[in-house]
């Protein structure tokens, strides 16, 4: 049996966790690296914690309490696991299915307590995805945190942070990939909830958008030509502007908007992307201006980039450094928004439900050049609903004093193609 390979880094400036994992590269992984299709899927699992009381997991998965037990936890892996092998199965209007291993080809999850979670899921339920890469990001003291599993080698990973001022972090976690030769990077987000009002908590959803929105500009003047697909659970609609009446500025705004914040995430129709109409250039920015690191962001909160990681990157292959962390410094020009395509903009369906109206908090944001038609290319978008929710359409959460279940958020699967080589 292949040995994992672990590497641990703190993300210095913010404190941030990263763990990153690999192993030797196999006939599937090659064989993975040369499909030309590449599915991606993103799902909240709401609160999934293990079978060891640490000091900061919720009180209802707590062994000491008795609330929680191994037993459990095994059964919700299972559980988790038996949705994620459906991935093939979103509905995505007017393509058919493509055959390939079960379940995506990456997988990004929100709310794990521990990178070892990641492992559990792919030595177990998941053995036959062949996840063999995995990559996890945790505030200091946070309960939870981000987590992805590749069959695609990850290039390279880092974790940034955002210091909201409260004492608790905001992580995205990034990791690059290359697909047929082309790059492109995959940003995983939890932005902050609306529990204490909607209005109230926006400014912490734009400060997110905002460290997305830098985060994106750096990888894009590193990597020219690279693909940005950001997702996780966003806690907002790409279309809540209009949701709010235009009453405030949101972290999703429409592109030609004339009261968005700097940093916003600006959301341009297909067409007018493709045709460069709103902004051409793969993964660019409005604005313009190359990151330098993990300066101080315009409008409050600090960003810390990267921090070194063991062993000078994350492990490539067959255990290659991957590159060193960007050094500290400040965004040379200021950074207007980020335009980008969210692929509900053409899609039905939701991801999550709230006190009956039906929301699309959870998605996918992509960057322009995933529509030109060349390199990597958007090729679909669904979301796996079947069986997991109520007779009111609300999804299934998972229940510990019934030991079934699964989360309050549907997962949602991305589909791009390569479109020839880049090498």
């Amino acid at each position: 049996m292949k040995q994992l390979q672990s590497i641990a880094a703190a993300c210095v400036a913010a404190g941030l966790s990263l763990l990153v994992s690999c192993c030797s590269p196999t006939e599937s992984s090659a064989r993975a690296r040369a499909e030309s299709t590449l599915l991606v899927m993103s799902w909240n699992v709401l609160s999934l914690f293990d079978a060891v009381d640490d000091g900061t997991e919720y009180s209802e998965y707590s062994i000491e309490r008795g609330s929680w037990s191994e037993a459990r936890y095994r059964a919700r892996l299972e559980a988790l696991a038996g949705v994620i092998l459906r991935a093939r199965e979103a509905g995505m209007p007017g393509q058919p299915a493509q055959p390939g291993p079960p379940g995506p080809d990456i997988l990004c999850l929100v709310e794990v307590e521990k990178k070892s979670i990641l492992d559990d899921l792919a030595k177990g339920p998941l053995s036959k995805c062949g996840y063999r890469y995995s990559a996890y990001a945790k505030a200091p003291g946070a309960a939870i945190g981000l987590g992805l599993l590749a069959r695609l080698p990850i290039e390279n990973a880092r974790a940034w942070g955002l210091d909201l001022g409260t004492g608790r972090e905001r992580p995205i976690l990034e990791a690059r990939f290359s697909q047929s030769g082309f790059p492109f990077a995959i940003l995983v987000n939890h932005w902050k909830s609306k529990l204490e009002g909607a209005e109230q908590t926006e400014g912490s959803r734009i400060e997110s958008a905002r460290l997305l929105a830098r985060i994106a500009a750096e990888a894009a003047a590193a990597t020219p030509g690279l693909a940005v697909i950001a997702c996780g659970d966003f806690n907002e609609s790409p279309d809540e502007h209009a949701r709010v009446g235009g009453r405030y500025p949101t972290a999703f705004m429409p592109a030609r908007a004339a009261d968005a914040a700097p940093g916003s995430i600006a959301l341009a129709g297909r067409a007018s992307l493709a045709a460069g109409g709103a902004l051409a250039g793969r993964g660019a920015m409005a604005g313009g201006g190359a990151m330098a690191g993990g300066g101080a962001m315009a409008g409050g909160g600090a960003m810390a980039g990267g921090g070194a990681l063991a062993g000078g990157g994350a492990m490539a292959g067959g255990g290659a450094p991957a590159g060193e962390a960007p050094q500290e410094g400040a965004m040379k020009e200021p950074i207007e928004s980020f335009v980008a395509f969210s692929p509900w903009d053409d899609s039905k369906g939701y991801s999550y439900m709230h006190r009956g109206l039906r929301e699309r908090i959870d998605g996918f944001i992509l960057s322009p050049g995933l529509l030109d038609g060349r390199g990597l290319d958007y090729r679909g978008f669904g979301v796996l609903s079947e069986g997991l929710v109520d007779d009111k359409g609300a999804p299934i959460a998972w229940s510990n004093a019934k030991a079934s279940g699964w989360s309050d958020h549907l997962p949602i699967v991305l589909e791009v193609i390569a479109r020839g080589t880049g090498e």
